[in-house]
């Protein structure tokens, strides 16, 4: 995110487009280390033509609609549900997937914070300042304590890794 806290810069989907290198390459590396990726159907849809499915993990879209995704769904591999995060998370680990990253999306984001269903997250911080653009999560009511647990410059900009526990 940006140094005022967006996720995106003005409205522009494509964040790759103004992230460092350095975070790309972390961003990859979390993903290919999960079990389970979620997003909301705008994150899908913004990053859909970057998407490398494999059947190591499965990818899960939140959307009110998954019908509307259907031909996209690849069993195990793409799928769009409009479940409770709770019941996702349940259905995952009942499956075995022990690390499900969120991918989120302003909306996907509070909705998991608010429903205590984030034990970690890893925040990289660029030295940019956009204005307008996505929150992390939604201007609403939120009350979550977090611990730094890491902090690490990444780049000679001096982009900043973060790395928090979300404290139950």
């Amino acid at each position: 995110m940006s140094l005022d806290g967006k996720t995106t810069r003005w409205h522009e989907r494509r964040i790759h487009e103004w992230t460092s290198p350095e975070d790309q390459h972390h961003f990859a590396k979390i993903l290919r280390s999960a079990d389970a990726i979620l997003m909301g159907r705008k994150t899908f849809l913004a990053a859909r033509h970057m998407i490398m499915l494999t059947p190591k993990r499965v990818r899960i879209v939140l959307t009110r609609h998954p019908k509307k995704y259907k031909k996209f769904s690849v069993p195990k591999q793409l799928e769009f549900t409009n479940a409770s995060p709770s019941k996702i998370i349940q259905r995952l680990r009942t499956q075995g997937r022990k690390k499900i990253i969120l991918v989120g999306g302003t909306r996907t984001n509070t909705t998991f914070l608010k429903n205590n269903l984030i034990d970690e997250m890893w925040i990289t911080i660029e030295p940019k300042l956009f204005g307008i653009g996505h929150n992390l999560i939604a201007s609403t009511k939120c009350n979550v304590d977090l611990q730094l647990n890491q902090c690490k410059k990444i780049n000679a900009q001096r982009t900043l890794l973060l790395h928090y526990i979300v404290k139950k």
